[in-house]
């Protein structure tokens, strides 16, 4: 039996009993051996597995923490190309409501939303852990941030305009629709591209992938949106509304709420408005995801994930990796495939950088 190696506020989904989940960031870590010295062969596609998974996770809290910021009283203002590409092979979006900073904590509104990574995360890596697909910055969700009022760092008495439900949809589609216009420009730019953002100390920067072809724009995403309306509470105590859009049409199957029927703590009139603990919400999409993707395969995406895992594969025999080189046959299938959970001491979540 494999030990998982997770985060505190995170619990192990009931349908993995394989795995038993250990506080996050343990001072021990059973294959750190094969993490840090491989000796074989299979612990070089292990320890190069793992650090990619380390790099994929950087990646998604940094996002978190320079998320893209929209107005629910206006129009869509212009965003910016990388944050466009990285709506894409995303199964949701999660919008953060509008409040203001705190005064007593400090704590910048972007704050929360970084540290509910140590929650959404772990849940979304747990369900397939080494086999889950981190090329072309696919992930469980785009953080939004909802800002509709001007906000002072000590203006603790500033008046903050509450969202609705109604607003968030309302977002969401023009989003979407932005979303779809778009794609054609990425044919068009000179790479490598640069975000044109003001050059700001300590700024963050994300180039985009020109890769494009691979970027895809589900229709998961547009059906089905995840609202933080209480961000000030603990990431572990988030609850959450799963919303349907309405945009359902070219699912496998409508959405419902059925499966998650004993977690859910409201809900509106129709049923399309459930609220739930953020770690349900997470595990609900990342399962639709899996359903989607069974649904509609994507030839083409695949043979994007094997010509990367061939790019990763020719990286270890050059040595490049730990200084050291894999003699061993070329594995099957992309990288996801790569890492025999049952030969492991354990199954590492990817640490965290916030």
């Amino acid at each position: 039996m494999a030990t998982l190696r997770g985060t505190g506020a995170q619990e192990a989904r009931g349908d993995v009993p394989k795995f038993n989940l250990l506080p996050s960031n343990p001072p021990e870590d059973l294959c750190q051996s094969r993490f840090y010295e491989p000796s074989t062969n299979e612990d070089i596609l292990y320890s190069w597995r793992r650090h990619k998974e380390i790099e994929h996770r950087r990646k998604q809290e940094r996002r978190a923490g320079t998320p893209m910021v929209l107005s629910t009283l206006g129009p869509l203002p212009s965003i910016d190309l990388d944050d466009i590409q990285d709506c894409y092979n995303k199964a949701t979006a999660i919008y953060w409501a509008d409040y203001r900073f705190h005064f007593k904590t400090r704590q910048s509104p972007l704050t929360y939303s970084a540290k509910a990574m140590n929650v959404i995360y772990p849940q979304w890596f747990l369900a397939k852990v080494h086999n889950t697909d981190i090329e072309f910055n696919n992930f469980v969700a785009k953080t939004i941030n909802l800002q509709d009022t001007e906000m002072y760092r000590y203006a603790v008495d500033t008046e903050v305009y509450q969202q609705t439900v109604a607003d968030v949809v309302k977002t969401h589609k023009s989003l979407c629709k932005r979303l779809a216009d778009v794609k054609p420009v990425f044919e068009s730019l000179v790479y490598p591209y640069m975000p044109k953002r003001p050059l700001l100390k300590g700024a963050l920067f994300f180039g985009v992938d020109e890769e494009f072809m691979y970027y895809r724009l589900r229709p998961l995403f547009r059906a089905l949106i995840i609202f933080v309306d209480n961000p000030l509470s603990e990431p572990q105590d988030l609850l959450v509304k799963l919303i349907r859009t309405g945009l359902e049409d070219n699912l496998s199957a409508p959405i419902d709420f059925d499966s998650i029927k004993p977690e859910i703590k409201s809900q509106n009139d129709d049923g399309t408005v459930v609220t739930v603990p953020i770690q349900t919400a997470i595990r609900f999409v990342t399962e639709l995801d899996e359903r989607e993707k069974k649904a509609f395969p994507d030839k083409e995406y695949e043979e994007g994930l094997i010509s990367r895992s061939h790019e990763g594969l020719e990286y270890l025999r050059n040595g490049f990796h730990m200084e050291e080189t894999y003699t061993g046959k070329d594995p099957e299938g992309p990288h996801t495939t790569w890492v025999d959970h049952s030969r492991l001491e354990a199954v590492v979540v990817p640490r965290s950088w916030v």
